[in-house]
């Protein structure tokens, strides 16, 4: 399904059914998974919402992988930079890379990721995905990582690939983007650029 269908905003979900599904997202990361979609794990439903329709729980194996190619990542990269590898005698270097790894691993570790028609819930926390106000995608040498705040002041922040892991519910959620750009959320330079978000923008 092409990007441009989104251009005329696809119609919000029914509550109960989820039906019309939202076409499909834009990826910024290309094809991600395996995605979990057994419901049975999706956790609770927010307070006077709609069931869950999609859920996604970060594949441990995974987050153990990504944390060993940071650590990698960060050791080639400050050996280049010193033009060997002696500062690994180091231990407090050696700390360093660990303490990053560390953080990698325990971010990820118990990720759930769960939406309905209209809200997202990241681990405790959720959104209303159709009264989103702001939009902020920024990289970090762990991943993009997306911050969404609704009109309630709650937020949630999750890495931009568990999103997109599981295609179904990232089309939940982009819809809901795509609807709140239409009625006046703010963006980053970087969501509306990656996230192909100024399309959506009310031209008056």
């Amino acid at each position: 399904m092409t990007q441009h269908m989104f251009a005329d905003l696809p119609a919000k979900p029914d509550v109960q059914t989820g039906e019309p599904r939202p076409p499909e997202a834009p990826l910024v990361l290309g094809k991600m998974g395996p995605a979990t979609t057994d419901l049975d794990q999706a956790g609770p439903v927010p307070d006077g919402r709609g069931p869950a329709l999609d859920v996604f729980i970060q594949d441990r194996r995974t987050v153990l992988l990504g944390s060993l190619i940071v650590m990698g990542v960060i050791v080639i990269g400050a050996s280049l930079q010193r033009g060997s590898f002696e500062w690994m005698s180091d231990p407090v270097m050696l700390g360093i890379v660990g303490v990053a790894g560390l953080i990698m691993v325990l971010r990820g570790w118990s990720t759930r990721l769960t939406a309905g028609s209209d809200w997202l819930r990241v681990n405790r926390k959720w959104i209303d995905t159709y009264k989103i106000t702001n939009i902020h995608l920024y990289g970090v040498i762990v991943g993009w990582t997306l911050v969404l705040q609704d009109e309630n002041g709650r937020k949630v922040r999750t890495y931009l690939g568990s999103l997109e892991a599981n295609r179904e519910l990232w089309a939940l959620v982009y819809n809901g983007l795509a609807h709140s750009v239409r009625t006046g959320a703010t963006f980053n330079a970087m969501a509306g650029n990656m996230l192909k978000l100024r399309q959506f923008t009310n031209k008056g």
